[in-house]
């Protein structure tokens, strides 16, 4: 259960502007169907919830603006993109199953997302040292590469 705000307090941190604002960076189906539920309750259980969300996205604040300070050098990658990762929910609901055939660009559509994992991860463990929170997300994503090979 969400700690209740009245109309006054959602009206001076202009909250609706403000989801609006960050709805524009939800690129992916996922990615919107995600904060399209998230800004239907943005609010927290608790403020350490809260504080700690806040200590995440600064964090990911933090390492964007030192990507772009080094857009171009050789040591670093790009950040990675989420734009065209499609949704495989119902791919992965068939292939549980036995026997069940998958399409190719449902083959392809996994294949893509197990890349972008991979790429995720390797990226999050690069950076884990100066940004641990960002980092200890890489406990939530597998390694895909030796089965993408």
């Amino acid at each position: 259960m969400s700690i209740p705000m009245n109309s006054k307090t959602i009206e001076a941190l202009e909250l609706s502007r403000l989801l609006d604002i960050v709805g524009r960076y939800a690129v992916s189906p996922l990615g919107r169907r995600a904060f399209d539920e998230f800004s239907r309750d943005p609010l927290f259980d608790a403020a350490g919830g809260a504080q700690e969300a806040l200590a995440e996205v600064s964090e990911a604040m933090d390492w964007l603006r030192e990507a772009e300070t080094h857009v171009g050098r050789r040591d670093e990658r790009p950040l990675p993109r989420f734009d065209g990762v499609r949704d495989v929910r119902d791919a992965l609901t068939r292939m549980e199953v036995e026997g069940a055939v998958l399409e190719g660009v449902d083959i392809q559509a996994l294949v893509e997302l197990l890349e972008k994992c991979s790429e995720t991860s390797s990226r999050l463990k690069q950076i884990a040292s100066t940004h641990p929170r960002l980092g200890g997300f890489t406990e939530d994503l597998g390694d895909f590469r030796a089965l993408l090979k």
